[in-house]
């Protein structure tokens, strides 16, 4: 399909700014509550924060990429709301902490969205105290030995020995499940897995089931599904609702359809969940 030129209005840029910057009292209020900062530094952080937001969002516009599917659009009350929720989270804009997408998702058209990204669900986990830090999330494929154990103070672990030599080039087929460890902050390991059968069934629904032949794409999954648990913990919580008050007290709210993605709800499970460090002992 030949890639269409931008010949659309671009995105309302100044407008975002100018009506993000017309409250720029409650946004302060905001970041200075989700980091714990003083003001100054909250208005230190906002002004960055919106300036990475309107770089993101003409970097976006500016990719030819972008256009193939018809052109993006994006309304000054989109805009103006995925910023608030992002500074709501305590998440930022930079490409390098890399918390977020801003992109056209699955099912929102050609209107322009954003997405928590694996980086972004540990961060608010670890900003909340939830967690310490997750292991590096470890695909056991077929013809290595794994068994989960049960230790003397009522743990689980993984018993893995991985292949080296003559290892197969990974691919679904070969997939048995993956593992990764979440670490607490009193130093407790928890251990989450996903089997090949629960991975299959979001494959088939995938409209690109060729990334799950990818192993950084299925540490994703497996680390999203250890995440799970963590955000439905009473930290998680309180922290949502503490910015929830700060919005509803000094915000003018302005519902739009805003086409955000957020990872799925949590759901309680009888597994463990977590990040491995290669260095970890167990």
């Amino acid at each position: 399909m030949q890639t269409q030129n931008p010949t659309q209005p671009e995105f309302p840029l100044n407008e975002i700014y100018e009506k993000i910057n017309s409250k720029i009292e409650t946004y302060t209020d905001i970041a200075a509550k989700t980091h714990k900062v003083e003001t100054n530094q909250a208005r230190r952080i906002i002004n960055s924060e919106l300036e990475n937001y309107l770089t993101r969002l003409q970097e976006y516009w500016n990719n030819k990429d972008a256009h193939k599917k018809g052109t993006p659009t994006l309304s000054l009350d989109q805009g103006v709301n995925i910023f608030l929720e992002v500074m709501q989270a305590g998440l930022s804009f930079s490409q390098i902490a890399g918390h977020v997408y801003l992109s056209r998702l699955k099912g929102t058209g050609t209107a322009v969205g954003y997405q928590v990204t694996v980086d972004g669900m540990i961060y608010l986990a670890q900003k909340a105290g939830a967690i310490d830090h997750l292991s590096e999330a470890v695909i056991v494929q077929t013809g290595e030995q794994f068994a989960i154990l049960n230790t003397p103070d009522g743990r689980q672990v993984a018993d893995h020995t991985i292949l080296f030599d003559g290892r197969p080039m990974l691919s679904f087929d070969q997939l048995l499940l993956g593992y990764v460890y979440i670490v607490y902050p009193n130093g407790q390991r928890e251990l989450s897995w996903i089997d090949r059968n629960q991975l299959d069934e979001n494959r088939q629904k995938s409209p690109n089931p060729g990334m799950y032949n990818n192993k950084t794409f299925l540490q994703t999954k497996v680390v999203k599904h250890a995440l799970k648990k963590v955000r439905n913990t009473d930290l998680m919580m309180q922290l949502a609702a503490e910015n929830n008050e700060v919005i509803q007290n000094n915000m003018e709210w302005e519902p739009a359809p805003v086409p955000v993605q957020h990872p799925e709800p949590a759901v309680q499970s009888p597994q463990p969940a977590v990040q491995i460090n290669q260095s970890d002992t167990f």
